[in-house]
């Protein structure tokens, strides 16, 4: 199967290398616009279930295909990754550790068992091999056979560059950060335990900061993967006061970034508002990924303006219902706030609403080049 793709590759470059200069703190004209799609946009747009996507490779490939072509040829912005990989829709760590999941829901697969209850519960996570589990064997196996399927196909861009789909393939290695999937482990029983039982949540946490940090370096050292950066998924975490934060959250976040060093990427989509001066001068994160629209503009530039490069903050809600307009002049807003000292990726705060139009997601295109004439002129 070959995929012709009506862009030039000379673009993603372009894109790709826009990108990089925002990561440097650069001002980048205009403004790079980077929406987040999950699996959950794009499987609905072309009419696949999560559970016929989770459980055949064939139709995993393909849909992985047919969106990048889609996202390429229907949104103004600067994606330009071409990856395939053995998706499990951000469950792969939660599952790994013994959560049950729903891949049938039609909106998007969900955790719907919590194997933590008690001190012997945490002793068998103790023991669990990240190694060898369910998603590292559904990992290696559907990664192999997606590479046998993909043998032959091409992507064909306007500009005559062709890129084989088998030299496009990676293994999934992020995490949803520590205290995430301490909170998909347990369920929400864990914000009571955090005051009746703070000695078991220390211990619980200390455990999962192990796994976190073991299956890094298991995933890293085997796939050749990068050695640096660390990403921290807190969106779990956005409910505890700043108190408990640096009481239950902080130690085990700065024990996997010091661990692994380079960029520490942190993604809040909550109201992380207390949050940002530990982030700023405690964790001392360099990004803030698709953090949420609920988080103040003023205090996220007063604290990560200019010394972390911030990414987000577009209401997805918004850009589900629109108008078109109102997607405009709220990423105006956000660039206004974000913009000037450099460093700002246009992103919505978190995640494309299944079915939003595309007219409503290019709206944010749109102010980006608004903006950077009106800078240009001085208004």
């Amino acid at each position: 199967m070959d995929i012709d793709v009506a862009i030039p590759y000379a673009e993603l470059e372009q894109r790709k290398q826009r990108i990089a200069a925002a990561y440097r703190l650069e001002r980048v004209r205009p403004t790079p616009v980077l929406p987040c799609f999950l699996p959950r946009y794009w499987l609905g747009a072309l009419g696949v279930s999560h559970g016929d996507y989770f459980r055949s490779a064939e139709l995993m490939l393909k849909t992985q295909l047919l969106a990048k072509k889609w996202l390429l040829e229907h949104i103004r912005c600067d994606f330009h990754d071409l990856t395939l990989y053995p998706d499990m829709c951000h469950h792969d760590e939660a599952w790994a550790l013994g959560c049950e999941v729903e891949w049938d829901d039609p909106w998007h697969p969900w955790i719907r068992t919590h194997p933590i209850r008690d001190e012997s519960s945490l002793r068998e996570l103790a023991r669990a091999d990240v190694r060898d589990n369910r998603a590292a064997r559904f990992a290696r196996q559907r990664r192999e056979e997606m590479l046998r399927l993909a043998e032959g196909c091409r992507l064909r861009f306007a500009d005559g560059a062709t890129i084989l789909a088998t030299d496009l393939f990676v293994i999934p290695h992020g995490t949803t950060g520590i205290f995430t999937l301490a909170a998909d482990l347990r369920g929400p029983e864990i914000y009571l335990e955090i005051k009746l039982r703070p000695a078991f949540v220390r211990e619980f946490l200390d455990i999962v900061t192990d796994k976190v940090i073991q299956r890094q370096e298991y995933l890293r050292g085997t796939y050749g993967l990068s050695p640096c950066d660390t990403f921290i998924c807190d969106d779990s975490a956005a409910v505890l006061s700043a108190d408990s934060y640096r009481e239950f959250v902080l130690p085990y976040n700065l024990r996997y970034k010091e661990h692994f060093s380079g960029l520490c990427t942190v993604h809040c989509d909550g109201r992380a508002n207390h949050l940002l001066p530990i982030y700023a001068d405690e964790l001392r994160i360099g990004c803030f990924w698709s953090f949420g629209y609920q988080t103040d503009r003023a205090r996220t530039a007063e604290y990560l303006g200019g010394r972390a490069v911030l990414v987000g903050n577009i209401n997805p809600m918004t850009i589900h219902t629109g108008p078109a307009e109102a997607v405009f002049q709220e990423t105006m807003a956000a660039l206004q706030a974000f913009a000037p000292p450099g460093g700002y990726i246009i992103m919505d705060g978190s995640n494309i609403p299944p079915g939003a139009p595309p007219e409503n997601i290019n709206a944010m295109a749109d102010a980006a080049v608004a903006y950077d004439k009106q800078s240009s002129r001085g208004v």
